[in-house]
């Protein structure tokens, strides 16, 4: 299976609530008495028709969710099952108010987001809009290309409207985001894990001024595990 690992969670927890993923909807729980607070339907995709919720996060009042490709179902990882619900990919990001589930903002991508490569804080939203590794795909063909996937934006949006703050040139490899606020700094790699997939090459990882989109440096490395910022 993929599981969180690609799909991201399905449920986060903010200022005395938790708000959980199902389908089209998102649920708003009171966290001390499971009382349901609210229901929020997001945004629909872009020739109108009703999506499915994939990435959940929630910040300063703000939640935040994606409608998922739910043509781009990838491979299992570790053991073979049941992939068709689990999405790793979409091609709308947004935020809505948290209490009261009004629409704030919409970003369609130009190609595609995968979940694991978008990061919040420092009022920016963080995120990679890349074409989709076709090889990843369940049904796809195994050849001396299916692994490759070609280089996208990577994008800082103004969390409170979701206008772009800054973009970098369309030379973004990684597949995860990661963020340091104290450092003012944004960390772009891979997940080389048995988890991994075929998509994520690995043995390269770089760092950006979250402020301004500055590169500060990057690196080939040999690493095995998802990348962990340390003070």
């Amino acid at each position: 299976l993929m599981r969180t690992a690609g799909t991201g969670s399905n449920f986060c927890v903010a200022d005395g609530s938790v708000y959980v993923r199902t389908g089209e909807h998102c649920l708003r729980i009171d966290v001390n008495t499971g009382e349901l607070l609210a229901q929020f339907t997001p945004p629909k995709h872009a020739d109108g028709s009703p999506g499915t919720w994939g990435y959940i996060a929630c910040t300063d009042g703000r939640l935040f969710g994606s409608l998922v490709n739910e043509a781009h179902i990838v491979k299992w990882r570790y053991k073979k099952g049941d992939m068709s619900a689990q999405y790793t990919e979409s091609t709308t990001l947004f935020a809505l108010d948290a209490k009261t589930g009004q629409e704030l903002w919409v970003y369609r991508a130009a190609d595609s987001i995968r979940h694991n490569a978008i990061a919040i804080g420092d009022d920016r939203v963080f995120l990679i809009d890349r074409p989709l590794a076709e090889g990843d795909r369940l049904e796809a063909v195994k050849d001396e290309t299916s692994s490759a996937q070609a280089a996208g934006k990577l994008l800082a949006l103004d969390v409170a409207s979701g206008d772009t703050v800054w973009q970098s040139p369309d030379d973004a490899y990684g597949t995860m985001l990661a963020l340091s606020p104290a450092h003012d700094a944004l960390l772009m790699s891979y997940q080389p894990t048995r988890f991994r997939l075929d998509s994520e090459s690995g043995g390269r990882l770089g760092v950006y001024r979250a402020s301004t989109g500055e590169r500060l440096w990057e690196r080939q490395a040999d690493y095995a595990s998802r990348p962990l910022i340390n003070d």
